[in-house]
């Protein structure tokens, strides 16, 4: 069940505490490895605070901090404190951290639906167009058309050829090639029919607002941490901070037990 309204609050309360313990052991440590924080490092971090927020003077930015009911001298205290924590825990957590290349390919290999989104799939099509106020034979005969390309594709006949002859779609001129697209790029009803093919298969006559299409699937190409950089350097990052916190865990579970600290209920 739920926790009572006393019970939760006790757990807030001693969550803080931890916290509180926490810092004020992080910073003894960094007092005692002789960690500080240089008056440089310090206005940088002021002035890029002051840049992200907009403030152009010393003067609007005591504005701003008094409007969250703060004083610039309290609040560079509290920088210059979490300046030295990031500094103290980039060397005693993060450092040593290392990713290999059997762990990325795992995870890729794990999270692939993750990274659909990123393949990308080519393409031939026909369209035949329909405009809105075609009457019924009109839609009758270009069904039939489409019915018919099908079969003369379907009996080898080049797609290219066939798109550059009847196809309403611009992509006509280049012999019906839409080019590579990723989800969410095509008209869903397309893309669909494209994500259901096999390389060199032709789709069945779809229907859609426009009209009837004819889809032939050309290509997949489909991006793994091999061929995409990005990718690659996109699943570092989550496995680097899924380490790090599970280490700075550790690390602060280390330093309490070291200061043999006992929270008096």
């Amino acid at each position: 069940g739920s926790k009572a309204p006393a019970q939760e609050t006790g757990q807030l309360k001693k969550e803080l505490l931890e916290q509180l313990i926490d810092k004020k052991l992080q910073l003894q440590l960094a007092a005692k490895k002789k960690i500080s924080v240089s008056e440089r490092q310090l206005k940088e971090a002021l002035e890029d605070i002051k840049k992200q927020n907009g403030l152009r003077s010393d003067e609007e930015f005591a504005r701003a901090l008094a409007q969250q009911g703060m004083e610039l001298e309290s609040f560079t205290s509290r920088l210059k404190e979490n300046i030295l924590l990031s500094i103290l825990t980039r060397r005693e957590v993060s450092a040593n951290i290392q990713i290999s290349e059997q762990e990325i390919l795992k995870y890729y290999q794990e999270h692939q639906e993750d990274f659909a989104y990123l393949n990308e799939l080519r393409a031939r099509h026909i369209l035949l167009y329909l405009p809105a106020e075609a009457d019924a034979q009109e839609i009758e005969d270009k069904r039939e058309l489409a019915q018919q390309l099908r079969e003369r594709l379907e009996a080898g006949e080049d797609f290219a050829e066939l798109a550059r002859k009847y196809s309403d779609d611009p992509s006509a001129e280049k012999g019906g090639d839409l080019g590579y697209f990723r989800q969410g790029e095509m008209l869903p009803a397309l893309e669909k029919a494209a994500g259901a093919l096999r390389v060199g298969e032709i789709s069945p006559v779809i229907e859609t607002r426009l009209g009837f299409h004819l889809l032939k699937l050309t290509e997949r190409r489909r991006y793994t941490p091999d061929n995409n950089p990005k990718l690659r350097s996109r699943i570092e990052d989550i496995l680097y901070q899924q380490k790090r916190e599970a280490k700075l865990k550790k690390w602060l579970k280390k330093l309490r037990r070291e200061a043999k600290i006992r929270i008096i209920p």
